[in-house]
């Protein structure tokens, strides 16, 4: 598995780092199939998020926050073979979190914005 992962680094190593720097977690294609990667939990804060900040209520405590970035990349990983559009693929994640958690994670006044965003593209 290691030699495989080494013989094909240059394709997906850049495409990883730019978003990694972003992102909590992340689930992409691999050997035909989905995986998932969450950063640990001491990476979270060193993240530039302001975009995340300014969308998501703050969940507070580590543990509270894991769990719904578990979540939100397990249904990315559960709907992959859907081949969903992008607004479709991050709205089914971000409802099944907020069905998890039983509380709403997303800011009402970033969801008017947010759809501008998506008509705009």
């Amino acid at each position: 598995m290691r030699v495989l992962n080494t013989l094909t680094l240059p394709l997906w190593y850049r495409s990883v780092r730019k978003m990694w720097v972003y992102v909590a977690g992340l689930t992409m294609r691999y050997r035909g199939g989905p995986a998932v990667g969450v950063k640990p939990t001491r990476l979270w804060d060193m993240r530039e998020d302001s975009v995340g900040r300014r969308i998501f209520y703050p969940l507070g405590a580590d543990m509270l926050r894991l769990r719904n970035i578990v979540c939100h990349e397990l249904t990315h990983a559960y709907t992959a073979h859907l081949h969903l559009p992008l607004w479709l693929n991050e709205g089914m994640a971000m409802i099944t979190v907020d069905r998890f958690l039983e509380r709403e994670t997303v800011r009402h006044s970033t969801e008017t914005r947010n759809i501008e965003c998506i008509l705009r593209r």
